[in-house]
């Protein structure tokens, strides 16, 4: 079984791997450098690899993965990270973890999205994502201070960047931000409108109470009127009469 050597790296590509020895987890402090790449490991990928808490460098392209486990967050150390080349169709959104990563190679997988989480990496300088699935891009993405490249040629239903333009960081990086700040603006017009809503609908609430209120004092009026002392104060008045002729 291959080990660290002294510069903590362990290189097991090209050799038709299928799976991954769970011994390698067990190397958490001493290795840095783990290339898998080129060989039959998948469909999936253990989560052992959370356990590689000093990892810097990870490379599992060219393989047959359709699925990274949620622990690559705990990876804190990770600075490059390559899962071009396998079938993925997503990236958990727990790569958030990794706030040292300044280069993620996704490219030629099946993905459909990339996770808005992708946009707390704020040390992330490269994207390489062509030849995927997307639809559309996270509008988080702007929010990657340190971008220097990002490429998501390749992707045919990607309507959100302009073909011509899908290697062009600067122009996807502002449209990133135009997509971003308009769904900002369109949240606060459907906070405002929910809020009107709920205003109209306690208006109509209490345009309802009145007009109980305002039937239940009819009635008492009625009652008040059948009852007005002018029957009383006629009958005192004729017995008064009476009582002086007597």
């Amino acid at each position: 079984m291959p080990k660290p050597d002294d510069n903590g790296v362990i290189d097991i590509s090209h050799r038709a791997w299928s799976e991954l020895d769970p011994t390698f987890w067990e190397y958490r402090t001493t290795l840095l450098t783990f290339n898998a790449s080129f060989n039959n490991i998948g469909p999936s990928l253990s989560g052992g690899v959370g356990e590689l808490i000093y990892l810097r460098e990870l490379d599992l392209s060219c393989n047959k993965i359709d699925a990274i486990p949620q622990e690559i967050g705990r990876c804190i150390r990770l600075k490059k990270l390559r899962v071009n080349g396998n079938q993925l169709e997503s990236l958990p959104c727990e790569i958030q973890g990794c706030q040292l990563l300044e280069e993620l190679y996704v490219s030629e997988n099946a993905l459909h999205e990339l996770p808005p989480e992708i946009g707390t990496l704020h040390v992330l300088k490269t994207v390489k994502a062509q030849n995927n699935q997307l639809k559309k891009l996270p509008p988080e993405l702007s929010d990657c201070i340190s971008i220097e490249d990002i490429d998501c040629s390749g992707n045919k239903h990607l309507e959100m960047i302009p073909e011509k333009l899908r290697t062009d960081t600067k122009l996807i990086m502002w449209i990133c931000e135009m997509h971003k700040n308009n769904r900002e603006k369109i949240t606060e017009l459907s906070t405002a409108n929910m809020e009107l809503e709920d205003y109209a609908r306690q208006s109509d609430e209490e345009k309802l109470k009145l007009k109980d209120e305002v039937a239940r004092l009819k009635k008492i009026e009625s009652v008040l009127i059948a009852e007005r002392p002018e029957r009383y104060l006629k009958a005192v008045e004729t017995v008064s009469k009476v009582c002086v002729i007597s």
